[in-house]
């Protein structure tokens, strides 16, 4: 780890160097900026040693721009659109991600500030021309939909959409017009106005031919008829199946997947079957990486006469073993992964001692500590300083 006595003579031979004509080489200044990717005070020293170094460094500094509330956003319209130099040299260029919250209301604005920036569309799509290299926007439906035909000229290829009772014709029309840009696509907490009767307003199926990887969080709605019949990675977490998804004979309107993701906390999954869940979503036979995420063990390991089994309801269901061993020989499984978010070697053994066929077979893995194997963690929030 470079220290900022080693930046600072850095800092002073750069200066010099560029006086003489001479600089040091890209890759040396690189790899030391690699280095520092986590000590932000070093990072803001490597940016201001000139300008060579801040365009490197800017990258490192502000991968992920965090925007809570409409005073942060209004900061960061003021610092990112009307500050910013014409000739695109911005600091906007090193933004690859950005977060708005969630519970963020557009209404905030108009009675906090005199310029209802997110009211206004034409200031929203300034906004997101700041950053000609972002990858990925997270946000409510609400917000998206304001862009909505910015998409798909854009370099935003993650997108992470938020909402509740949301307009289900708005809901279609953004994801079409981003069909033939996206990578990733997050459904969260996505609810739609029932009809008489109790059932879910359904749409037509939505041709996104690019996306690899679909996440599904507290989502009540017909997605395995309407998203993308095919995709390499399907995460799910806290969803509830409902009744209106594929039957056992109703095959057509499954998701075929290489990889999928189960997202554990305690409590979750209590009335819910894991096989269930799985096979009322996807093709189980298309399966080839199965893994099971862990988290909140930490606050488990406190209580000395708890098991792994009495939070985490999957460990309890019969048949569980014999069905991934069926995959396995059947199908195309070829992994199961339970990742733990900590280590306990009581619960390591409960876990060992739950799965001995499949540890035979050689298939089962079991890590500790670790991000999941198939959906890594996000970037490191920030927030616009005054």
């Amino acid at each position: 780890m470079a220290s900022l006595y080693g930046i600072n003579c850095f800092q002073t031979r750069t200066e010099r160097a560029e006086d003489s004509g001479k600089t040091l080489p890209t890759e040396l200044v690189s790899l030391v900026v690699q280095e520092l990717l986590y000590d932000r005070k070093s990072l803001n020293t490597c940016a201001s040693t000139c300008r060579r170094w801040r365009s490197i460094a800017l990258p490192f500094l502000l991968p992920r721009l965090c925007l809570p509330d409409s005073i942060n956003f209004l900061r960061a319209y003021q610092f990112f659109v009307l500050d910013a130099p014409r000739d695109g040299t911005g600091i906007g260029q090193s933004v690859r991600e950005i977060v708005v919250d969630p519970h963020f209301s557009l209404s905030h604005l108009v009675s906090e500030s005199s310029t209802p920036v997110w009211h206004d569309r034409h200031c929203m799509l300034a906004f997101l021309r700041a950053f000609p290299k972002l990858k990925a926007l997270h946000c409510t439906l609400a917000v998206a939909s304001l862009v909505s035909s910015y998409l798909p000229r854009s370099s935003i290829t993650t997108l992470d959409l938020h909402g509740w009772r949301y307009d289900i014709l708005s809901f279609t029309k953004l994801l079409r017009a981003a069909a033939g840009t996206l990578r990733s696509l997050t459904l969260k907490d996505i609810r739609f106005p029932k009809r008489n009767g109790g059932k879910v307003h359904t749409f037509s199926p939505l041709q996104m031919p690019n996306v690899k990887t679909l996440r599904l969080d507290s989502c009540d709605m017909p997605f395995t008829a309407s998203l993308p019949a095919s995709v390499k990675t399907l995460v799910i977490q806290r969803e509830q199946v409902p009744a209106h998804t594929a039957t056992d004979t109703d095959t057509g309107n499954l998701l075929s997947t290489a990889n999928v993701v189960i997202v554990c906390r305690p409590t979750d999954w209590l009335r819910r079957s894991l096989q269930h869940t799985i096979t009322r979503i996807c093709v189980p036979s298309s399966i080839k990486h199965l893994e099971l995420v862990l988290l909140g063990v930490g606050n488990i390991i406190i209580h000395p006469s708890s098991t792994l089994a009495d939070h985490f309801a999957f460990l309890q269901e019969d048949g569980l073993e014999e069905w991934v061993t069926r995959l396995h020989k059947g199908g195309l499984l070829e992994r199961l992964t339970i990742t733990a978010d900590r280590s306990h070697p009581p619960f390591l053994q409960e876990l060992r001692d739950r799965f001995p066929l499949l540890q035979r077979l050689g298939i089962l893995d079991i890590q500790t500590e670790s991000p999941s194997v198939l959906a890594p963690p996000r970037l490191r929030d920030v927030v616009v300083d005054s």
